[in-house]
């Protein structure tokens, strides 16, 4: 029996966009330089949030496809919040800023050096 998505992912959503928020004020607030950590912890705690919402709605674990079907959509769901928080910021920062924010961004797709001469590729 397969359960509707929907709900797991805004579940996810809602979670994941709150924990930005008071992440976001905490460290602004109260200048803290938390690391990449805090963005894990993000992560793990909307995924972990939607999971046990799945659980106690359906008394049993999701399965194979489900999962499949859970995590490609929170990929994508962190994706897009993510990509709509930039957005927002450079329209806060006006336009000068912003294309300084978009100049430290990666490039895509990653330029990758070529061999040094005189070094063996890996067989």
């Amino acid at each position: 029996m397969t359960a509707s998505l929907g709900r797991y992912w805004i579940t996810f959503a809602a979670i994941y966009a709150g924990a930005i928020l008071i992440t976001n004020v905490l460290t602004h607030g109260f200048d803290l330089d938390l690391g990449s950590g805090a963005n894990v912890g993000m992560l793990f705690a909307a995924g972990y949030g939607s999971a046990i919402r799945f659980v106690t709605d359906n008394k049993r674990a999701p399965d194979a496809a489900e999962k499949r079907k859970l995590i490609l959509g929170s990929l994508a769901i962190s994706w897009l919040i993510s990509s709509l928080g930039i957005v927002l910021v450079a329209s806060a920062l006006g336009e000068d800023a912003s294309r300084g924010l978009f100049e430290l961004l990666p490039r895509w797709p990653p330029q990758i050096p070529p061999p040094m001469a005189g070094s063996k590729s890996p067989t």
